[in-house]
């Protein structure tokens, strides 16, 4: 089940069906980059779901692996902050865990030695706004 903000009821609970899931395994880039610009992921069922799947042990996990092979083979040590970042056992930003999934899988984005060279990229200070935003967990509400 997951909660989404409805403009009419306020927050709804949703059960996902199997329909949902596909799309958002279809549409996962689309919606990673509504989150990574920071689309709300309670603003509807794919967006919820994929935020569900950004923010998993197992697609951490994934990404951590990830971004130690492009530290090592790309020679490109200031990842390791970012790796250390997503492997943690803290929480984690949706937003900037949808920003790690993109620059992990696009061949053009600043990880990669094309992306960087076409783009005039600052790899460091790009890898260092993600690692930021990867810790802004916002605070739950209280009172």
């Amino acid at each position: 089940m997951i909660l989404i903000e409805d403009s009419i009821f306020g927050v709804r609970v949703v059960e996902p069906g199997l329909l949902d899931r596909l799309a958002v395994r279809m549409h996962a880039t689309r919606l990673d980059e509504d989150l990574a610009r920071g689309v709300s992921p309670d603003r509807d069922v794919p967006h919820a779901l994929r935020a569900r799947m950004l923010i998993s042990a197992r697609t951490r996990d994934e990404l951590a692996a990830a971004l130690h092979r492009l530290a090592v083979r790309g020679g490109r040590p200031e990842l390791e902050a970012l790796r250390a970042a997503v492997a943690g056992s803290g929480p984690v930003a949706v937003r900037g865990m949808a920003m790690v999934q993109l620059l992990v899988t696009d061949g053009t984005s600043g990880l990669y030695p094309v992306g960087a060279a076409v783009a005039g990229i600052d790899v460091r200070a790009l890898v260092s706004r993600v690692c930021r935003a990867v810790a802004e967990v916002p605070v739950a509400a209280t009172g």
